[in-house]
């Protein structure tokens, strides 16, 4: 378990303008992030991306994305911890990086709420449909998100 001052030294804020999607800064540590477009960016491109989005509901697989099943496991279970019993994100995303590998959640509307049951849930959906080591994500057309886990050095939401 991640003790509360280890945890908010892992937390990290940041913010990124004119980019669609988030990927970790090359040389951070690991972690939770999340990403917020500023409101100006992010004006001229919201309803090109929320119609983008409302096509991809269900669970989806990624090909030819390579990272560590280990690494995975732990970045879905720092995501899992950050959700807890019940937690609310409002930027664009949240995302937990460990290694090679990185779990997120995408935030299409104003703001998700996330418990860790739920979130390992949808983490199982995509192991059926996809496979335990392979990338992918769950889109919610009616929440207006998504949650998933690829390579870290990959961009996302």
């Amino acid at each position: 378990m991640v003790s509360a001052s280890l945890f908010s030294a892992l937390l990290l804020v940041s913010i990124i303008r004119e980019s669609a999607a988030f990927s970790r800064p090359i040389g951070a540590t690991d972690g939770i992030y999340t990403f917020t477009a500023n409101s100006t960016s992010y004006m001229g491109s919201a309803n090109v991306t929320k119609r983008n989005r409302l096509r991809d509901t269900g669970v989806h697989c990624e090909t030819s994305v390579y990272f560590s099943t280990a690494d995975m496991d732990k970045a879905i279970e720092g995501l899992a911890q950050f959700f807890g019993t019940g937690n609310s994100f409002y930027a664009r995303s949240v995302s937990s990086y460990y290694g090679s590998a990185v779990a997120f959640g995408c935030n299409y509307g104003n703001g998700q709420h996330m418990d860790a049951e739920f979130f390992r849930n949808e983490q199982n959906l995509i192991n059926t449909k996809c496979g335990s080591g392979r990338g992918g994500w769950n889109g919610h057309e009616s929440w207006k998100s998504s949650y998933g886990r690829t390579s870290a050095a990959k961009s996302f939401c």
